[in-house]
């Protein structure tokens, strides 16, 4: 049996510089294969107003492009099905279904719905184009680097994701499809909820047909296509359960060789104790964890909001080291000449200074999580993740929120400024004759509004 449905590629959208095009009118395809071909074409402009810029990925539903809303000059994105995707053994999706899901709730942790619209018969959404990383990423950073989460860390994102399916339910829908591949950890303590493609209002027809969801975080009604009217909300709290285990332990509570081994656990197997992997997790929150996996529905909390007030009362606020510590800064470029005349720069300016050299984005994420510094000097060109991409990165994540971020750069384009300034990182150094000057006078307008 196979289970709709892949990850929502709009979710996997990491890039940060659309792909050069040659502008309206013309033929270029995308990326989407011979079986396939792309919904639209590179520099096609929809309803006189989007103009299609790159493809931001696609899956098992469709595909999702980002754009410029040429009349109000920003970037979008823009979600469309595929034309023949649906089959009679599944429950109908469209993009407008999920459109008027998203549209009937507003809150931070729901992305903004701008416009619904058809192109060459194709339905497609305007949505708010959301930067960062997506909680699947960074856990999966995470596990490589073999750095567990904080409690305090866990809790914030159930806090924000149990906030967010407050207004969800509050709106009567239940999303049926949480998972960390549909979360997005994004700048500004925001923690965004995506793919409402399966979404259902709560007092809705029963659903038949085969089950949809993502197996791994599926809830044994979900599995058995029976969950009652009224009570489907109760499908996202077991998935809550699902993802505050993992986060914990890093591990799933449930696993096997294929789909039916994973959904014979979450229907049968007893409910794992998470505290047997991680013996320090507080009881209270165990207890909670074991409870929001209950097989019976009518077991776990019957509501998201008990879940968050719980979670809050569970959350100590972070204190903060008394001992004075030296103003630290991490230098991130690859080229080592030029690392080691920032260096430089930084001991001339503040003699004082701890100061870490990180040749990549990878190096200096594990700095980062270590120790977060007062200021990251960051060359944009940097391999593999770019300079723009780990500022999206560690934005996204918090783990850099009290870090000023200065972006170095000899050629930086005026998009990844755009971009920049959207994650907040608003210093700019020019490498060249005036860097020493520049970046002096920024490192001791840091230092002095840091006391």
């Amino acid at each position: 049996m196979t289970v709709a449905k892949p990850p929502d590629p709009h979710v996997l959208a990491k890039s940060t510089r659309p792909i050069p095009h040659p502008g309206p009118g013309s033929s270029e395809r995308t990326q989407g294969g011979p079986d396939r071909p792309d919904l639209f074409w590179i520099g096609e402009i929809l309803d006189e107003t989007y103009e299609i810029r790159c493809l931001l990925g696609q899956g098992g539903m469709g595909q999702v492009y980002e754009a410029l809303d040429r009349l109000l000059h920003r970037i979008v994105a823009i979600k469309a099905a595929w034309p023949s995707q649906s089959r009679p053994d599944q429950e109908p999706r469209s993009v407008r279904r999920e459109a008027e899901a998203l549209a009937a709730v507003r809150h931070p942790s729901m992305v903004a719905v701008h416009h619904l619209g058809v192109h060459r018969t194709i339905e497609y959404v305007v949505m708010e184009r959301i930067y960062g990383v997506s909680l699947a990423d960074h856990m999966s950073r995470r596990r490589a680097a073999g750095h567990a989460f904080t409690l305090d860390e866990t809790l914030d994102v159930l806090i924000a994701l149990a906030e967010g399916l407050r207004a969800v339910h509050r709106a009567g829908l239940a999303h049926r499809d949480v998972k960390p591949g549909n979360v997005m950890l994004a700048p500004g303590h925001r923690v965004v909820l995506m793919d409402f493609g399966i979404a259902l209002p709560e007092f809705d027809h029963p659903v038949s047909g085969a089950p949809s969801g993502s197996p791994d975080y599926m809830a044994p009604e979900s599995i058995l296509s029976d969950a009652r009217p009224g009570g489907r909300f109760l499908v996202d709290v077991y998935a809550l359960g699902v993802i505050a285990f993992e986060m914990l332990t890093g591990k799933l509570p449930y696993t096997g060789n294929d789909v039916m081994e994973v959904w014979a656990g979450h229907l049968a197997a007893p409910v794992p104790d998470p505290r047997e992997i991680r013996a320090e997790i507080p009881a209270q929150l165990a207890e909670m964890i074991l409870a929001m996996l209950a097989k019976d529905s009518s077991a776990r909390p019957q509501s998201v909001e008990t879940i968050a007030l719980s979670l809050r009362a569970l959350r100590a606020p972070t204190q903060l080291g008394a001992r004075e510590r030296a103003f630290s800064v991490i230098v991130v470029d690859d080229d080592e000449d030029m690392a080691d005349l920032v260096r430089l720069i930084v001991k001339q300016t503040i003699p004082t200074a701890s100061i870490r050299t990180a040749p990549d984005a990878e190096h200096a994420i594990a700095m980062v999580h270590e120790a977060p510094p007062d200021v990251l000097l960051l060359d944009l060109a940097l391999p593999r993740m770019n300079g723009v991409e780990l500022a999206m990165y560690l934005r996204g994540t918090h783990m850099a929120d009290g870090t000023t971020i200065v972006s170095l750069s000899a050629t930086a384009s005026a998009t990844d400024l755009q971009l920049l300034r959207q994650l907040g990182v608003t210093r700019f150094v020019a490498k060249g004759g005036s860097l020493e000057a520049h970046l002096s006078s920024i490192l001791r307008e840091v230092r002095d509004a840091r006391g």
